[in-house]
């Protein structure tokens, strides 16, 4: 049987986007987009939800 990882991405205060709506501080430089596409990488199938 294959692991279940979940991942979200949230400020402190449960939202992603900046006071202004802006996402820009979510930006990754190069070598936290490499670890993630390599964490990633080995994923099979991924699962979608929309919160509300």
């Amino acid at each position: 049987m294959g692991k279940m990882i979940y991942a979200g991405n949230a400020s402190l205060d449960g939202y992603i986007e900046d006071e202004r709506g802006n996402i820009e501080w979510t930006i990754s430089d190069e070598e936290e987009f490499a670890f993630w596409t390599d964490f990633q990488r080995p994923i099979g199938t991924y699962l979608s939800c929309k919160v509300t």
